[in-house]
């Protein structure tokens, strides 16, 4: 019961920056699908392939779901089907070509799925996955068990009410003014206000009190979308520019847009860097020092 427990959370939490998401068995491409609803009674429709890269015949089960972002985390969580309680719900809106397939050894299988611009989607952001889940012809149906699965994840944002509201809240680094060395990567938190998912992008340097750059980093280099309603640590990997001076009033700056350039963000702070070698350095001289005068005092 334990195994089946661990099984099913995999099934229900996974990693939101996939590339191609697989089993064993089974491919699926794309991993993600960015639509735009703009017109009414527009319909959008996709085509998925699956891939069967093993020896065997295998059957298929389609089907879409909603999913949300965890919060502060890249991972997402499927969501129960049926549950119409999530505002940014789009499972409902998405129809199948079919709902089953059957894949011979290395075959390749494209299916469509089509997303309609109803009245009653509500303007915004809207997520949901197509699933390809395994069917086992051995399994009992009296049997509890859990199918390898994977999914394709579905990004949609209908025009005409989108709420933009993006926000950098804070950094993991620096923390106080005095600081003793400059980490290898900076967290940024972000967090989206708004009823549609953004992708903040921008870039980090630090300065030293003479305006040279010492260290910088892109923002965002893959991509991670924030869903709305949400928030989550973006990082950004320091790159070293130039040299150091072992103590420094320096400067961080950030400045970034969002992927659809509607929101701006900036951000500085002034710290000071003391090198710990060199404090260690100064306090053993000055010891030193004081050592002296006062011995020739006495």
């Amino acid at each position: 019961m334990i195994l089946i427990l661990f099984l099913a959370l995999l099934f229900l939490v996974c990693p939101s920056d996939v590339r191609a998401r697989e089993t064993q068995f089974l491919k699926i491409s794309p991993a993600i699908v960015n639509l735009v609803l703009e017109e009414p009674d527009q319909e959008e429709v996709v085509t998925i392939e699956l891939n069967n890269t093993g020896d065997q015949t295998i059957r298929v089960e389609l089907f879409a779901i909603d999913f949300k972002q965890q919060d502060l985390t890249n991972v997402i969580e499927f969501l129960p089907l049926g549950d119409d309680s999530y505002s940014y719900s789009l499972a409902s809106f998405i129809s199948l070509e079919t709902n089953h397939l059957i894949l011979t050894a290395k075959e390749k299988r494209e299916f469509n799925v089509a997303v309609k611009n109803r009245e009653d989607l509500s303007p915004g952001g809207h997520y949901a996955a197509i699933v390809a889940r395994l069917i086992d012809e051995q399994q009992q149906e009296d049997v509890t068990r859990v199918s390898p699965a994977i999914s394709c994840l579905i990004l949609l944002r209908k025009t005409g009410g989108e709420i933009f509201n993006l926000q950098l809240k804070k950094l993991t680094w620096p923390i106080g003014s005095i600081v003793f060395r400059y980490p290898e990567l900076i967290k940024l938190l972000f967090q989206n206000e708004g009823n549609i998912h953004l992708i903040p992008y921008g870039s980090l340097t630090i300065n030293d009190f003479l305006g040279r750059t010492i260290y910088g980093a892109s923002i965002n280099t893959s991509s991670s979308p924030i869903l709305p309603q949400s928030r989550k640590y973006i990082e950004a990997n320091l790159k070293k520019i130039g040299f150091s001076l072992p103590i420094s009033i320096n400067s961080i700056s950030i400045n970034g847009r969002d992927s659809l350039n509607e929101i701006k963000f900036d951000y500085k702070k002034t710290f000071v860097y003391l090198n710990p070698l060199f404090a260690i350095g100064v306090i053993v001289i000055g010891s030193v020092l004081a050592i002296k005068i006062k011995k020739r005092g006495r």
